[in-house]
């Protein structure tokens, strides 16, 4: 029959694993030396009959060794020493009690694994919900989950937080940020202009020349790409920075001209800027621009620019200037 038994740990038996764990971590190497006693320890357990209380604890060990091997999570450097330094009680064998002693030997590491579990729950969650996300977007967007990373789990989280602030204001108050800012309509743009129209727009001028073109004008996005050849590569073959900042302003200057009267006023650049992550030299880049603010005499798009597998090549932000028509025009 089951046999429930209840283990209360005071603060000082905690503080005893905890200076076990400190004296560990001053005799320890690397962390690649930790991680892999972590791993051996979780191999040496799997050949012996353990009770079930230990080896639960055992498996929360396998998840933090993934979230540290993990490339994709890509454990910023101090996160993981916080992770690597929870796990320096594994590399000594001779432990509390030693491992190899029958049935009870890994009692004192699930314990430990337990408190480590309890530091790290922050961490453990963020991995879980990473690995959900990476899942989901990869069969969304038919790509490998190794081609899904961090900065697009944070750009979506990012997406999310912005959406959740918005209903809420919309809730609470009936509208969005004021009629000025767009968020409270289903859409931000005050008139439907397609892509075709977008296109024919820009004929002769720089914006052809580029080869960019207008995929799709959603209720509050625009979309387009712009081949990566001859036209658009630097010396060394790879796609020009300046070409990925021309698509983000072609495409943020064409959302935000739809989000003023065309009658009385203009949206002209007034700074933009441009974090270039990722090199591409054949294909196509796809950059889409949604608004971060639409007021009244200034909006700030933000414009992501992925290659054709859906990984992020460029981030840019853009500032609109919203001015009278004539004034423009001069």
């Amino acid at each position: 029959m089951p046999l429930s038994i209840t283990i209360d740990l005071s603060d000082k038996d905690i503080e005893r694993f905890r200076a076990a764990q400190a004296s560990a971590e001053a005799s320890a190497k690397s962390a690649d030396e930790i991680i892999k006693a972590a791993a051996d320890l979780l191999k040496s357990a799997e050949t012996g009959a353990l009770p079930d209380f230990i080896r639960q604890r055992l498996e929360g060990l396998d998840s933090l060794i993934a979230m540290l091997n993990d490339e994709g999570f890509a454990l910023p450097d101090e996160d993981r020493k916080h992770v690597v330094s929870a796990l320096v009680y594994f590399v000594n064998p001779q432990d509390a009690i030693p491992d190899h002693t029958p049935v009870l030997g890994y009692l004192d590491d699930a314990i430990m694994i337990e408190l480590c579990l309890r530091q790290l729950h922050n961490e453990i969650e963020a991995y879980e919900d990473f690995c959900d996300f990476r899942q989901h977007e990869a069969e969304r967007r038919g790509l490998d989950p190794a081609t899904v990373g961090r900065a697009d789990f944070l750009e979506a989280r990012r997406e999310e937080l912005l959406n959740r602030i918005h209903r809420r204001r919309e809730r609470d108050y009936g509208v969005g940020y004021g009629g000025s800012s767009g968020y409270g309509r289903a859409g931000v743009f005050l008139r439907r202009v397609d892509a075709a129209a977008m296109n024919a727009g820009s004929a002769d001028t720089l914006v052809q020349h580029l080869g960019i073109e207008v995929l799709e004008v959603g209720e509050d996005f625009i979309r387009g790409r712009m081949p990566v050849d001859h036209r658009t590569h630097q010396p060394f073959g790879l796609l020009h920075g300046g070409a990925s900042v021309a698509l983000a302003e072609t495409l943020g200057s064409m959302a935000a001209s739809l989000c003023v009267d065309p009658a009385t006023q203009m949206a002209v650049g007034l700074e933009i800027n441009a974090n270039h992550l990722r090199a591409v030299t054949q294909g196509w880049v796809i950059g889409t621009a949604r608004p971060i603010h639409i007021g009244r005499s200034t909006q700030v798009w933000d414009i992501r620019i992925e290659n054709e597998a859906g990984q992020p090549v460029c981030i840019s932000r853009l500032t609109m200037a919203v001015v009278p028509r004539a004034m423009g025009a001069r």
